[in-house]
């Protein structure tokens, strides 16, 4: 406590973490410190919609992003929610997520390059971003094909949706 280790602000041992990680790591220019993973998403897809503009966030069926509700939709839906495979349905995580919630949230197949080109390209005048984990902890560590990463990052890229990677595990694999 005596050190401000939880502050609204940042630390100078924070800031000078970041200068460190940024100097490491190519491809890193700045870093932002959360208190939690959620947070952090959640401020990322603030973020995108200030950005942007625009207020749908499209995710993958099965990936879990934190407790926000943009993105505790289509968690672990049970099968008889699911939906068309090719557009899988919005499917609350838990009570208490509002209906626009679900209308603001748009489900990719996961590592389907045709159909989830299809959604992002029927959705993107309305996207702000795509959130994605390259490692699905929650399907088993399942990892994103080249050729899907490709896709959304070209996708996103040419409609001007911010691709967020919201990644724990492959970030530690190199």
């Amino acid at each position: 406590a005596g050190r401000l280790m939880a502050v609204g602000m940042p630390t100078e041992a924070e800031i000078e973490l970041a200068e460190l990680l940024v100097e490491r790591l190519p491809g890193v220019d700045q870093v932002r410190f959360s208190n939690s993973g959620s947070e952090a998403v959640l401020f990322a897809l603030r973020a995108a919609r200030a950005f942007t503009g625009r207020a749908k966030i499209a995710k993958v069926e099965g990936a879990y992003h934190g407790n926000i509700d943009a993105v505790e939709v289509s968690v672990a839906p049970p099968a008889s929610r699911w939906g068309d495979a090719h557009a899988p349905a919005p499917v609350p995580a838990t009570d208490g997520i509002p209906p626009g919630v679900l209308e603001d949230t748009v489900v990719l197949p996961f590592n389907d390059v045709q159909s989830s080109e299809a959604l992002l390209r029927e959705h993107g005048a309305e996207l702000a971003a795509v959130v994605l984990d390259p490692v699905v902890s929650r399907m088993g560590l399942v990892a994103a094909t080249p050729e899907y990463l490709r896709m959304v990052r070209r996708v996103t890229r040419e409609l001007g949706i911010l691709l967020v990677f919201d990644e724990v595990f492959s970030f530690r694999l190199g």
